[in-house]
């Protein structure tokens, strides 16, 4: 049992006076078109109270005249062939081994178990039902909390309804020790997780100037880089594309790695040739993602020209 979810539900009940019941439902993913529906959000106080994100539930806690307290979780019957076709609805003991409620029932009980509530409570004082009746904008449709507060009011005259959505904000806000802890393991895989993620970009970034670069100076050398030299460079650029496409980051090094090499190789050739007075410095990328040495805007030699800067405060 999950002693944390157990506690916020009796909090929730604490100070209301029975008899009393309160609703809280999962939500369902509205529907996109006949036989399909858009990605499912669990309502954020279901959740909060069961630990459970699957749609279609509902969670029922009650308080008798004297103050006893009850807790239903009404649910999706297991249905072994559509397991099989789009995954499989939550078992009773799965339910309960998540959200510590031992009353698993199925969603058909639920208006039965209500009604029942309300009718058994008759002359023990005024019967109050909490629900979530927060809407967001005037616009949005009415949600099941609303449909059901409608539909009491129509059926029960005498049961008051009153709005959860301010009680739950404000244990919502309170975190546990337990919840803090759990934030912070959140936050700590989430940052390891977004490193990663910008270490990705970088590498890519990286990989996009040095294929840029390198077709520039092959470009640029031409029939100056001899052909046994000019061979391995290629190969090594469609290497890079590949893995750049692939967004196989160890290939990505490996190409560069090995373009970084056959430029060395093809530099000391042309150097011992005499390319070094006529080439300037030595061919390649920059491999780590800035301008090439000979894509800088200036002709090498003597025509170098100093510059001075001005720091911007």
């Amino acid at each position: 049992m999950n002693i944390n979810l157990n506690q916020k539900r009796q909090q929730l009940l604490c100070d209301k006076p029975g008899p009393c019941a309160a609703v809280v439902f999962s939500g369902r993913a509205p529907m996109r078109s006949a036989d399909g529906a858009y990605p499912f959000s669990v309502d954020r106080d279901f959740y909060y109270l069961t630990g459970i994100d699957h749609e279609n539930m509902i969670l029922v806690m009650t308080k008798d005249h004297y103050g006893k307290t009850s807790e239903m979780l009404f649910i999706e019957p297991y249905d072994e062939v559509q397991a099989k076709w789009v995954g499989g609805r939550m078992k009773p003991d799965e339910a309960t081994a998540i959200s510590g409620v031992q009353d698993i029932r199925y969603l058909d009980t639920f208006e039965s178990a209500l009604n029942l509530m309300i009718r058994a409570n008759r002359g023990e004082g005024e019967t109050n039902l909490w629900l979530d009746l927060w809407k967001h904008t005037p616009e949005q449709e009415p949600t099941l909390a609303h449909k059901l507060a409608h539909k009491v009011q129509q059926e029960y005259p005498a049961v008051r309804i009153n709005d959860l959505f301010g009680d739950l904000a404000r244990m919502r806000a309170i975190k546990s020790d337990e919840e803090i802890e759990k934030m912070k393991a959140e936050a700590e895989a989430n940052a390891e997780a977004d490193k990663k993620e910008r270490e990705k970009i970088d590498k890519l970034n990286q990989a996009d100037s040095v294929i840029f670069q390198t077709e520039n100076q092959l470009k640029e050398l031409g029939d100056k880089l001899p052909a046994d030299k000019k061979a391995p460079i290629e190969a090594a650029l469609q290497k890079l594309k590949d893995a750049h496409k692939a967004q196989d980051l160890a290939a990505i090094d490996t190409a560069m790695a090995e373009i970084n090499t056959a430029f060395q190789a093809a530099s000391a050739e042309m150097y011992a040739q005499g390319g070094a007075q006529q080439g300037g410095a030595q061919a390649g990328p920059d491999m780590n993602g800035g301008a090439g040495q000979q894509d800088n805007g200036t002709k090498h030699g003597d025509n170098v020209q100093d510059a001075d800067f001005e720091e911007v405060k």
